[in-house]
């Protein structure tokens, strides 16, 4: 019964906005909405004192001591108190039920209206005819556009309902505030301080308002439209986008472009603009089976950035663009693939700072610093351990020559990982992206593991991100296989007095890396012929470049923000990338499980606690990857794995 009930009332506000005579107007709805929510909010802040009002309930043992009138009166408030507190919630449940209704009404209107005069404008974008003009088949529309209606209603509605869920958030955490400070114990702030790693300053404006509880309401405040990887930096940097400025954007570069704006949506600190690219009446047909490519959203994008750039009042000095597909794009409810979506963020959004990295991180990465150094220098004075001359048998003391030769293979050790940073760099100042200073990672193994080299700008697509990416460990991992090579055939040509001053290496050493193996099987083959213990002398260069192919081998490795995980992040998209890092994550806890490979679990461990969080966003988000990085990436991940898997009969690394 009650849900005839329910359906006769959706029908009879569709029965009432049905008739043309009885829509109000879209701005008209705006302010009903408005005033729908502030009312509720009204109900709220009630609810909320009236649960602080029950909370006063008297004890059983106080009320042993509480008689005549007292308690009667007590209770009588208690009750009061409960049934204002059903009235306010029907209250807040019939407001919302007939905002949703008349919405839906809307909605349902829209689709009656598509399926008998055809698709409206922002749906139909993409089949114009190239004889055909925008402004023309806007002319032509009859009436309302309802599903253009609906959608703006729906984003206002999510605009109203995250400000009420962070009035809400304010209000708990003012109550937990006030009773911590009757009990004296501490705020509720210096627990989110501990949580999210925020400083504690005051704010000129509102002295009792602290930074961390602003990031807090901001973080619950944030819609579920802002991607993940920029929301974190929407949310720390705290810089609100103002309303003239959006306004401003919306009227001097959206409007004209070929992008077509069906909605938008907006909070203090980011807003978002849905539509479509409207594609080139000469660079498609409408049943053009490219029109994906055709749609050419990155060219329409930077035709924006473009118009923003030249935009009056210096507005590009305030506001930035990032391009994305709909990040609540849900085939199940979506139909044609997800919208394009320009979001808008305050030009004070940048990647973390150098400046900003604290004492605590500038020191971490000093020791980092230094213990490379010492690894390096370990790993190249181990390199001749096994040798039997590595002593003078007069006195005992360590032989120059090798003192010599350690501090060359050190120094050509660095000089690899600088040539992978001097990738970096040269490409970085080839595109215009922001680098920070490089940190360098130790390792126990092979003394040094890589660096991490920090984006202190964002890159404009993912195909630059990929030439970032790809750059170092591609540059340095060709060039090892090189030396690597030609350490062997140097090894095999040595004459007989150089020898006895070579590292000696283990030959089970050659069986650790499949790729290794192969290369010594061609050049050195009576090597992979001896057994595992065997002592063999081997030239300087591979030791060298034994370092470089295993730490372009493991940075290569689709994972958190080491320079695979961006490659990947740019191959894949964030989402794919983003599971493909966790299938990885998965693979490396079975290598620690089963103990295979204490590289790769020392390898796991600092990423899962260093380079875990996603990558930082490229303006496009959109627009792929082309010209054959993808085959380039899929060759050099199997040449990684390679690298990093043993030869047959031999154990990993």
């Amino acid at each position: 019964m009650k849900e005839e009930i329910v359906e006769s009332d959706k029908q009879a506000v569709y029965d009432k906005l049905k008739r043309g005579d009885q829509l109000p107007s879209t701005n008209l709805l705006l302010l009903v909405a408005e005033r729908i929510f502030e009312r509720r909010e009204e109900c709220l802040k009630k609810l909320r004192d009236l649960e602080m009002i029950r909370d006063e309930k008297i004890s059983p043992e106080a009320s042993t001591f509480t008689i005549g009138n007292a308690f009667n009166q007590q209770e009588e408030k208690l009750k009061k108190a409960d049934d204002e507190t059903a009235k306010y919630g029907v209250e807040i449940v019939q407001y919302m039920t007939m905002w949703d209704y008349i919405v839906r009404a809307i909605e349902k209107m829209g689709v009656e209206d598509e399926e008998e005069f055809g698709m409206s404008l922002d749906s139909s974008l993409y089949q114009l005819d190239e004889s055909s003009d925008v402004k023309a088949y806007v002319s032509q529309q009859k009436g309302a556009d309802f599903t253009s209606m609906a959608k703006e209603l729906r984003a206002k509605e999510r605009e109203l309902m995250m400000e009420s869920m962070a009035n809400s958030a304010r209000r708990v955490v003012a109550g937990i505030n006030e009773k911590a400070e009757k009990e004296k114990d501490p705020p509720v702030d210096s627990f989110v301080e501990q949580t999210l790693g925020l400083p504690g300053k005051i704010d000129d404006n509102r002295k009792d308002f602290n930074v961390t509880s602003s990031a807090l309401y901001d973080f619950i405040a944030l819609p579920k439209w802002v991607p993940g990887s920029l929301g974190g930096l929407v949310v720390t940097s705290g810089k609100k986008i103002e309303q003239s400025d959006l306004k401003l954007l919306k009227e001097e570069v959206l409007d004209g472009s070929r992008f077509y704006v069906s909605s938008k949506d907006s909070t203090k600190l980011v807003a978002i603009y849905r539509g479509f690219v409207q594609p080139s009446r000469k660079s498609v047909s409408r049943n053009s089976e490219s029109y994906e490519e055709a749609g050419l959203s990155g060219e329409v994008f930077s035709e924006i950035v473009e118009r923003l750039n030249h935009a009056p009042d210096n507005l590009s000095d305030r506001v930035q663009l990032f391009l994305y597909d709909d990040p609540e794009y849900s085939p199940k409810v979506d139909y044609g693939g997800p919208q394009k979506v320009i979001i808008a963020t305050s030009k004070s959004v940048q990647p973390e700072q150098g400046e900003f990295r604290g004492t605590g991180g500038t020191a971490l990465a000093a020791v980092s610093t230094i213990f490379s150094c010492v690894g390096v220098l370990s790993y190249s004075l181990l390199s001749f351990a096994l040798n039997e001359n590595l002593y003078d048998p007069s006195t005992g003391d360590l032989k120059s020559v090798f003192v010599q030769g350690t501090i060359v293979m050190s120094g050509g050790i660095i000089a690899l990982q600088l040539l992978h940073e001097l990738s970096h760099w040269i490409t970085s100042k080839r595109l215009g992206i922001k680098i920070g200073l490089p940190v360098p990672i130790p390792s126990l193994q092979i003394g040094l593991l890589g660096t991490i080299t920090p984006l202190r700008s964002f890159p404009n697509s993912r195909t630059e991100l990929f030439d970032f990416a790809f750059a170092g460990p591609a540059t340095t991992f060709l060039i090892s296989v090189i030396a690597y090579m030609c350490g062997l055939s140097l090894t095999v040509n040595a004459s007989v007095d150089s020898i006895p001053f070579f590292p000696v290496w283990p030959a089970a050493i050659f069986k650790s890396s499949f790729l290794t193996g192969c290369m010594a099987s061609l050049l050195a083959s009576k090597i992979m012929l001896l057994p595992a213990a065997t002592p063999v002398p081997i030239h300087p260069l591979c030791t060298i470049a034994e370092v470089g192919l295993v730490s372009s081998a493991l940075n290569l490795l689709p994972i958190g923000r080491t320079d695979g995980g961006r490659v990947s992040t740019s191959v894949f998209g964030d989402k794919s990338a983003q599971a493909l890092s966790l299938a990885t994550f998965f693979f490396m806890a079975v290598v620690c499980l089963t103990k295979r490979s204490v590289l790769l679990i020392f390898w796991g461990l600092f990423t899962l606690l260093f380079q875990r969080t996603p990558e930082v966003p490229t303006r496009d988000n959109v627009t792929e990857v082309h010209d054959g990085r993808f085959t380039f990436y899929c060759v050099m991940l199997v040449l990684s794995i390679l690298t990093l898997v043993p030869f047959p009969g031999g154990l990993a690394m």
